[in-house]
């Protein structure tokens, strides 16, 4: 299988813990290509042009993070990294994970224009539901203590891309103690492994 994604991108980095977490790296290739390109080689198996992109064989590429890792979830034994049985409080908190990372994407890619075309409603109405939901993340940290996953991962990658892209936006200061749990998460090798080359 061979997994096409960039560097930077939140849900490939999602998808490239998994692979480290669930010792899939002989079973997967990744790399890097170029996207949102006329020419990007993603286009050639999945129109959509978005990554990540498994392809899985001749006929089969998956798209979408979720659907690739409960995919992957199938190619080995250990506990599932992104469960198709949830109880309902799981199935919850994963919504809100997945939602925090939707947000900072459309906050981001609204940064990434010239300043005369940026809508500040919308950068406002990103940050604001970032707030909210790391707000949210704060009040019950008991999940802090789980077993890495899907969702705990798009916690953890969401935080990690805001300090990548959104380095004004300073999160940490006003909430320590999350602060605190995503320097551990960063520092586990299956994630440190995955970040973007270093220049």
């Amino acid at each position: 299988m061979i997994l096409l994604g960039g560097p930077i991108s939140p849900y490939v980095r999602i998808v490239r813990v998994q692979i480290e977490h669930c010792g899939l790296q002989n079973q997967v290739e990744v790399r890097m290509v170029a996207t949102r390109v006329p020419d990007s080689p993603v286009h050639m198996h999945n129109p959509t042009g978005k990554i990540p992109t498994l392809i899985v064989d001749e006929r089969h590429a998956i798209g979408e993070a979720r659907l690739i890792c409960e995919h992957l979830d199938g190619c080995h034994y250990g506990a599932p990294f992104a469960p198709t049985q949830q109880t309902l409080a799981a199935r919850a908190f994963e919504g809100m994970a997945l939602g925090f990372l939707d947000g900072m994407a459309v906050w981001i890619r609204e940064a990434r224009r010239p300043s005369n075309e940026q809508a500040p409603s919308i950068i406002q109405q990103e940050q604001a539901r970032a707030l909210r939901c790391i707000e949210y993340f704060s009040t019950d940290p008991s999940w802090q203590d789980a077993p890495l996953d899907y969702a705990r991962t798009c916690i953890g990658i969401t935080l990690w891309r805001m300090r990548h892209s959104l380095p004004d936006f300073d999160w940490p200061a006003k909430f320590p103690d999350l602060a605190s749990w995503h320097q551990a998460f960063m520092a586990q090798p299956q994630v440190e492994c995955t970040g973007p080359p270093q220049a």
